[in-house]
């Protein structure tokens, strides 16, 4: 369990059950995400399958604002969190979690309705294999041009990770519907890079940024090059 303090508080001080608390009290939080204007922040429990709520001043709400059956196993379960970059006017929360039914990961979006969701979450991406229960990917960001970006791991297979048919060891940049940019590298294609083992976080500058085509050599480099920014990886011969 992380606990981590938003705010000061007294000595000894106790906080009632079932009331809001200035400390974040997570059963094993892997990913945040802020609303653009500051005032929420959510956070997904890896174990749980609880996405909660923190206000602006660090008070953790006492409700989640989602709850999602999770297969907890080693480095599965609830694994990234995103708030759409039009909130909440674009009401849409983004989760990548692990489905004990299906044994695969899967990227839906919620509707929120104030602090929690309403409705079932709506699949945008499933596929990867969870059973191997390592390297399942995750982070969840959305970039200066609006478009979302998933980071999907090999799931202990080495070989999906420069795979161009296989989603597996890869980055890929979506729509914030769940669709395919027409500016992808290569068209119709949600990739964006490949070869990644699996994620710890990601980032993204937020200068707009213009893309160019990835650029691929004997090494099995694929480069995608922006004003910007820059995401390369790469394999040996």
């Amino acid at each position: 369990m992380l606990v981590l303090s938003f705010a000061h508080a007294p000595a000894r001080a106790e906080v009632p059950a079932a009331t809001p608390s200035r400390f974040l009290r997570a059963d094993h939080p892997v990913s945040m995400a802020w609303t653009p204007d500051g005032t929420r922040l959510f956070f997904d429990e890896q174990l749980t399958g609880n996405i909660r709520v923190t206000t602006g001043d660090g008070t953790v709400l006492p409700e989640p604002f989602a709850h999602l059956d999770v297969d907890v196993s080693s480095e599965t379960g609830l694994l990234g969190v995103a708030v759409d970059p039009g909130f909440p006017t674009q009401p849409w929360i983004y989760v990548y979690y692990s489905d004990p039914a299906l044994g695969v990961n899967r990227l839906v979006r919620s509707r929120a309705d104030g602090d929690v969701a309403t409705g079932p979450p709506r699949v945008l991406l499933e596929g990867l294999g969870s059973q191997n229960r390592y390297h399942n990917g995750g982070a969840l960001v959305f970039g200066a041009d609006g478009m979302l970006n998933v980071t999907v791991g090999e799931s202990h297979e080495p070989s999906f990770a420069q795979d161009p048919n296989s989603i597996g060891g890869k980055v890929l940049r979506l729509m914030s519907d769940g669709g395919v940019p027409p500016d992808n590298p290569i068209p119709g294609n949600p990739l964006f890079t490949l070869g990644t083992a699996t994620r710890s976080g990601s980032a993204w500058t937020r200068r707009p940024a213009t893309c160019g085509r990835p650029r691929t050599d004997r090494r099995a480099m694929t480069r995608s090059t922006c004003s910007g920014r820059a995401a390369t990886t790469a394999s040996p011969a």
